[in-house]
């Protein structure tokens, strides 16, 4: 909500309310009142509609984002989202997820084992027998 609450953001939501605005009165205004006042009116709705509408937009955005988050909990979603999955997929996904990190963790390991077997071989040959 807070990247929609910018000036770039404002200036469209401005420009696009004032182009329905000025477009849906057009449809109603009599063919019969001359065109420079049409213009004049249009103008005029369309310079009222850029000054008003960036606080309107702004203080709308913030009471929306203020009040999705008092309704939507993520987590809630989340946990109810795992509640409906089938038993045997949760397990797929677990485990599928599980082999790759332990995966990781063995050659983790190996790698490991294999720098503690060089250190243990340079000591056994770099020390001199004291028994």
């Amino acid at each position: 909500f807070s990247r929609m609450n910018t000036t770039e953001v404002q200036t469209r939501v401005a420009n696009t309310a004032g182009t329905e605005v000025v477009n849906r009165i057009k449809k109603s205004i009599p063919d019969f009142l001359p065109r420079s006042l049409v213009r004049k009116v249009e103008e005029g709705i369309q310079a009222w509609v850029q000054k008003e509408i960036p606080p309107i937009f702004e203080q709308v955005v913030w009471q929306v984002s203020g009040q999705l988050k008092e309704d939507i909990r993520v987590s809630q979603i989340v946990e109810n989202k795992i509640q409906q999955f089938d038993l045997e997929q949760l397990e797929n996904l677990v485990s599928t997820i599980a082999c790759r990190e332990l995966r990781h963790i063995e050659w983790l390991g190996g790698v490991l084992g294999f720098f503690i077997g060089l250190v243990q071989v340079a000591v056994f040959y770099c020390l001199p027998y004291s028994l």
